[in-house]
C-alpha cells in the first residue's frame, strides 16, 4: 500500500514491482479517482505470484520489491521476503509381487520362487535426485550380464546393481514430486 503522509497532494505517481512478469494496474483505494495520491489517502495495489517447482527446488526465499516515485517525492521502496519450505520425503514399500510353487500364497518347497517389488516414491514437495535404493536380495534377485554386471528392472529399464559395504543397491536417479520408482 501506498500512503500520502506528507501535506500536499501528490501526481504522476509511478509505481513498480520487481517479481517479472507483473502488471500491477491500478490502485483499489483511488476513492476520488481522480489519480492523484491525495493527503491521507491511501492506494492498494494487489497481485498474485504463482511459483513453479522449480522455485520451490531452489529453495531459499522470494523476494520482492515495490518502488513508487511521484511528482515531489523522491523513489520511496518496500521488500518483503516469503521464505521457501522444503519437504522432501520418500516413501518405500516392499512386497511379494508373485510366488512360484508353494501353496495358498505361502513357500512351502525348496525351488519356490518369490518375486518382490521395491516402490520408492517421492512424497515430499521437492523433486529428489542421486535416488539409491538398497536391499540384500538385489544381490540375489539379479541376473548376471556380460561381463559379470548383475541387472535387475527398474520402471522396466534394465539396471546396474552396484554394491556399497557388502550392500546392494540400484541408482534410480531423479524422482520428481508425486513419482515413483518401481524394482
Amino acid at each position: 500500500a501506498i500512503k500520502n503522509t506528507g501535506n500536499v497532494t501528490l501526481s504522476s505517481v509511478n509505481v513498480t514491482d520487481s517479481m517479472p512478469g507483473v502488471t500491477l494496474g491500478s490502485p483499489t483505494e483511488d476513492t476520488n479517482t481522480n489519480q492523484k495520491l491525495d493527503v491521507g489517502e491511501t492506494w492498494t495495489y494487489t497481485f498474485k505470484k504463482t511459483l513453479t517447482q522449480d522455485d520451490i527446488d531452489a529453495g531459499g526465499t522470494v523476494t520482492n520489491t515495490a518502488k513508487v516515485t511521484t511528482n515531489k517525492t523522491s523513489e520511496q521502496s518496500a521488500s518483503v521476503d516469503t521464505p521457501i519450505v522444503q519437504k522432501p520425503s520418500l516413501l518405500i514399500d516392499k512386497y511379494v509381487d508373485s510366488i512360484v510353487g508353494g501353496v495358498n500364497g505361502k513357500v512351502d518347497s525348496a525351488g519356490d520362487t518369490i518375486t518382490y517389488t521395491v516402490v520408492a516414491s517421492n512424497t515430499g514437495n521437492v523433486a529428489l535426485t542421486n535416488v539409491k535404493v538398497y536391499d540384500d536380495k538385489f544381490g540375489v534377485a539379479a541376473d548376471e550380464v556380460s561381463g559379470g554386471d548383475k541387472q535387475i528392472f527398474v520402471n522396466g529399464v534394465a539396471t546396474t546393481v552396484a554394491s556399497e559395504g557388502g550392500h546392494y543397491y540400484v541408482t534410480v536417479g531423479s524422482l520428481a514430486i508425486g513419482a515413483h520408482a518401481d524394482i
